[in-house]
């Protein structure tokens, strides 16, 4: 009978090792994947804040805009600046929740690409605003000729 019990508990033994395993990588994979909703989640609400920064940005930067139009260097520097202060400013527990800090320069030119890239599609979808300042106005050139 001892011998019995003795392989009985072997067995239970083997058994509960077997399913405690399954457990712990069943557990690590729910948190992995747990992981990386919040990781998409975080992405998420950097992309939307970087986007309301640019969007901020444009609307300070209204002169430089009409002086120069949409697609002129200067437009797009200037929002970048305004747009990196105003992220600063209204975001900063985004950019905590995603390790960015604007104090760290190789933080900050991370930023900075993001809204390089982000550039043509704000411009495109503001200055299709009835709201956004207009490109600016090209001078008519008028030919006069002499009558004879």
């Amino acid at each position: 009978m001892d011998a019995l019990h003795e392989i009985e508990l072997q067995v239970l033994q083997l058994l509960a090792l077997v399913i405690g395993s399954a457990i712990v990588w069943a557990l690590q994979k729910v948190a992995a994947w747990v992981g990386l909703k919040l990781d998409a989640h975080r992405i998420d609400m950097l992309n939307a804040a970087v986007d309301k920064a640019m969007t901020f940005g444009v609307t300070k930067a209204d002169a430089v805009i009409r002086a120069n139009g949409w697609d002129h260097v200067d437009s797009k520097n200037q929002v970048i600046d305004f747009a990196l202060n105003a992220i600063e400013d209204r975001f900063s527990d985004t950019l905590k929740a995603n390790k960015i800090d604007l104090t760290d320069a190789a933080s900050r030119a991370i930023l900075m690409q993001m809204m390089e890239r982000m550039w043509p599609d704000v411009a495109a979808r503001l200055s299709a605003s009835p709201a956004t300042p207009p490109a600016p106005a090209i001078p008519a050139v008028v030919v006069a000729t002499p009558i004879a």
